[in-house]
C-alpha cells in the first residue's frame, strides 16, 4: 500500500525553497538527488486496466525499465491511499513475458491475451529529498517539475509528493501535511497524475462531469457493443462531454426521453444500471433486448 500526500506547488520560487530548505515539521532534509523520468501510461485499446480500476505505468528511469501497476485510490485531502505493485523489466514485451510476480499477474488477470498501448507520455524532472528523524527515515519528497503531452496538446505544473516510508507512521504524515498546509500555504492535489494528463483533454470542468474516471473508461468500453447496453453508454459519454438531451439521444440513437432517463438513473444508481454480467472487463458481454 503506498500512502503519499500531494500537493500543487504554485511557482518556481516556491518550488526553489523547499528544495533549498533544511528541516520540514522537526525532519531533517537531505541534499536533493535529480531524477529525470519519462512515463508512458499503457492500457489496451478499450482501456480495459482503467475501467478496472487501475493504472498501469511504464518508467523509464536510470537506464531501467520499471512496470508499476496502482490502484486509482481515493483521497482525503491531501493524502492518496493506493494499492500497488511494481517489476522491473529486462526489456519491454507483452504482460505475458514479463518476470512471474504480483503485477503480472494482476494485469493479465485483467487484460488476458491484449496487447498494450501507449495512452500519453509524461516527463518529469525530479528532486528527490529523505525526511528522517535521526538515522530513522520517516518519508521521501519529491518535488516534481511535470510536463505532459497527448497529441499536440501540453501541460507543465509544479507538485509536491511526500511518500510516507517503513520508518515513520501516519501521524508523522498527518504533521507535514498539516505544516505544508498551514505554514507553506500549498494546496492538497486530490488527482494523481495520471488523472490530471485525463482532464487535459476534456472540454468541459472537472466538477460539471457526468462521470468519474473509472466509470468514463467502463461506459467508453460498454459503448462500441452493438444493442441496447451500448446506446446507453453511448449516451453517458455524450452528456458526460456536455451534450444536450437531444444531442446525446441523436448520438446514441435514442430519443430524448430516453437519454434523459439513462442520465436520471446513472445519477441514482451509478453503474448499477448496467447489468453485473458486463461491469467485469474481461467477462463475456451479452446484448439486451428491451430499451426504455
Amino acid at each position: 500500500m503506498e500512502i503519499e500526500a500531494k500537493f500543487k506547488v504554485p511557482d518556481a520560487e516556491t518550488l526553489a525553497r523547499l528544495q533549498a530548505d533544511e528541516i520540514l515539521e522537526g525532519l531533517g532534509l537531505s541534499a536533493s538527488r535529480v531524477k529525470l523520468a519519462h512515463d508512458t501510461f499503457l492500457d489496451t485499446p478499450a482501456r480495459l486496466i482503467l475501467a478496472a480500476g487501475y493504472v498501469c505505468r511504464r518508467r523509464e528511469q536510470e537506464g531501467e525499465i520499471l512496470i508499476t501497476v496502482k490502484s486509482m485510490g481515493s483521497a482525503q485531502g491531501a493524502v492518496h491511499r493506493r494499492e500497488e505493485r511494481e517489476i522491473t523489466l529486462p526489456a519491454d514485451g507483452p504482460p505475458g513475458n514479463w518476470p512471474a510476480s504480483p503485477a503480472r499477474d494482476k494485469v493479465l488477470g485483467i487484460v488476458g491475451d491484449e496487447l498494450l498501448a501507449p495512452l500519453f507520455d509524461l516527463h518529469q524532472t525530479r528532486s528527490v529529498r529523505a525526511a528522517s528523524r535521526g538515522d530513522q527515515l520517516i518519508a521521501e519528497l519529491s518535488l516534481d517539475d511535470v510536463r505532459v503531452t497527448i497529441g499536440q496538446d501540453e501541460q507543465a505544473y509544479l507538485e509536491l509528493e511526500v511518500e510516507l516510508k517503513s520508518g515513520g507512521v501516519e501521524d508523522d504524515l498527518k504533521d507535514v501535511v498539516k505544516c505544508l498546509q498551514d505554514e507553506w500555504g500549498l494546496q492538497p492535489e486530490p488527482r494523481s497524475k495520471f488523472e490530471r494528463a485525463l482532464d487535459l483533454v476534456r472540454v468541459v470542468p472537472n466538477d460539471a462531469r457526468l462521470l468519474n474516471t473509472q466509470e468514463r473508461a467502463m461506459c467508453e468500453r460498454l459503448a462500441a457493443l452493438e444493442g441496447t447496453l451500448g446506446r446507453r453508454a453511448q449516451a453517458l459519454l455524450a452528456f458526460d462531454a456536455g451534450a444536450s438531451s437531444a444531442e446525446a439521444g441523436r448520438r446514441a440513437g435514442l430519443s430524448a426521453r430516453q437519454a434523459r432517463y439513462w442520465r436520471a438513473a446513472l445519477r441514482q444508481k451509478r453503474l448499477g444500471i448496467f447489468p453485473a454480467r458486463v461491469l467485469t472487463p474481461t467477462a463475456p458481454v451479452e446484448t439486451a433486448s428491451v430499451e426504455i
